[in-house]
């Protein structure tokens, strides 16, 4: 089933006491999460839970309700599929993203799934792979 893969930097919003999101897409999150519509990967639970959201007991107990499309991290082949999307970015003269992004990028490739990013040269690549994102 098609999910939505959330970035690092909506989930911040979300669990953010001022965040700049409209209370509809905040609204629509909570029921994507109610109606588990909502996927991730351990990559982006690292990174929130390494930085502010760390003791953000809301933001561990949503995270460990969602489902997780995360890959092979180990195997050579997906390190090389990850080398593959920068090539990609620098062929078509894209900003390249980091590893983490890579990492979202692909898990959404191989899932299926659908992004919700705010990061623009994220959002940009995605389109660029085929990837249906949420605006």
């Amino acid at each position: 089933m098609t999910k939505i893969l959330v970035d690092t930097c909506v989930w911040i919003e979300f669990f953010s006491k001022k965040s700049y999101l409209p209370e509809k897409e905040m609204n629509q999150l909570s029921e994507w999460i109610k109606e588990q519509l909502v996927s991730t990967i351990e990559p982006i639970r690292a990174e929130l839970l390494s930085g502010l959201m760390a003791d953000n007991t809301d933001c561990r107990f949503c995270l460990d309700a969602l489902e997780y499309r995360d890959l092979p991290w180990r195997d050579r082949e997906t390190w090389d599929q990850l080398i593959d999307i920068a090539k990609f970015a620098n062929k078509r003269k894209l900003k390249t993203t980091g590893l983490i992004d890579r990492m979202i990028l692909l898990s959404a490739i191989e899932s299926g799934d659908q992004l919700w990013s705010l990061d623009r040269a994220l959002i940009q690549l995605a389109k660029h792979l085929g990837i249906q994102v949420y605006l």
